[in-house]
């Protein structure tokens, strides 16, 4: 006797691909499969973004931390800076209005005759004021006669004139000028 073969189908009958059932296992077999893979793709992605941008965001933070004490650091070099450039602004002032004391003494020095000396000489503000001793009445004449030719005095006013009296030729004299500048 021959061998009787059966036919085993595991495939649905026809009818079944067109029922509702079977057009909804058709389309979760073939394009849910697809449409699940897109969404877990896109899943994964958003997660490994995620630590990519958690990593951005620590290294603008770490950054931005650097940035803050640079500055911070800067703050205190600002500030020495405008206090060293308003006591240079103060330096500069006192500067320009110093009164040339070295210039004066150096005029004196070049205009004075050797036989008059000086016993008290003041400084104040624009104003000069001295007292002096003179051995001849020539001298003090060409002392003052320089002293008006000088553009660096203004204002020479003779306050006392005094004679030693004592057998000596000696004058003693006081001066008020103003400075020039």
């Amino acid at each position: 006797m021959a061998a009787q073969k059966f036919l085993i189908n595991l495939l649905p009958a026809a009818s079944f691909g067109k029922s509702f059932s079977g057009k909804t296992l058709n389309w979760f077999l073939t394009v849910g499969r697809h449409l699940i893979v897109a969404v877990e793709v896109i899943a994964i992605a958003a997660f490994l973004a995620r630590f990519i941008l958690d990593k951005n965001l620590a290294d603008l933070n770490t950054a931005i931390k650097e940035k803050e004490s640079e500055i911070q650091s800067f703050g205190n070099l600002e500030n020495d800076f405008r206090s060293l450039q308003e006591r240079l602004k103060i330096i500069r002032h006192s500067k320009d209005n110093q009164l040339p004391a070295g210039k004066v003494l150096a005029v004196f020095s070049e205009i004075t005759p050797t036989d008059i000396s000086f016993n008290n000489l003041s400084l104040k503000n624009k104003d000069l004021t001295f007292e002096a001793v003179s051995g001849s009445e020539a001298s003090l004449a060409v002392f003052l006669n320089e002293m008006q030719k000088n553009k660096q005095f203004e204002e020479i006013n003779l306050v006392s004139l005094v004679s030693a009296g004592s057998g000596k030729s000696e004058i003693k004299f006081t001066v008020k000028a103003k400075i020039n500048q």
